[in-house]
């Protein structure tokens, strides 16, 4: 499936979610009048979230050289909007920190991204999903990187925070590769 119509697919989705919420609101006899500003905020930050993947961050993947780099940029700039207008409107918030750890990994800022996805857990505790993906991103870059010390760090707060026996099938993948990078030996060159 491209990511046009990937897309497409996402968009359809999200505008079937707003129109099954409304149906819901009406149902229960609630107005627009009685949604509160988190709810306001939240639906704000979703459409921001959308508008930014879809216009910037998904073309993105597609383009080359300099119009790759100018969506990518676009991209981060709508994601830091995000972040500054609606800071507390989860799980868009968290998602757009991450976005934006990869959006510098993207660009070869290593240590600008590590630094944005080690920020995830800090500013968004309970956003498990968000954290456990920013936390792999960075300990696969650094491995990547031959910055293996470094990369442990993160595997092991992986392995600390879900391994779990009750956790999905996809954490317990992400939790059990986190251990094999651990028992792994290698040189350090220092």
């Amino acid at each position: 499936m491209s990511l046009l119509t990937s897309a497409a697919t996402r968009t359809v989705f999200s505008l079937g979610m707003v129109l099954l919420l409304a149906g819901t609101l009406i149902i229960t006899g609630c107005s627009s009048h009685s949604t509160t500003p988190a709810t306001d905020s939240t639906i704000a930050a979703k459409e921001l979230f959308d508008q930014i993947s879809r216009d910037y961050h998904l073309p993105s993947a597609e383009a080359q050289g300099a119009a790759r780099m100018k969506l990518l940029q676009q991209a981060a700039a709508g994601y830091e909007t995000l972040l500054q207008k609606h800071p507390k409107s989860l799980p868009w918030a968290a998602q757009s920190l991450r976005s934006l750890g990869n959006i510098r990994a993207e660009q070869g800022k290593l240590d600008e991204a590590v630094k944005i996805y080690a920020s995830v857990a800090t500013k968004y505790p309970a956003s498990d999903w968000e954290i456990l993906q920013s936390w792999k991103s960075a300990a696969d870059l650094l491995w990547d990187a031959n910055r293996h010390a470094d990369a442990k760090s993160f595997y092991q707060k992986i392995v600390t925070r879900f391994d779990n026996p009750s956790a999905s099938a996809l954490i317990k993948t992400i939790v059990r590769a986190s251990q094999n990078r651990l028992s792994k030996g290698w040189i350090d060159p220092l």
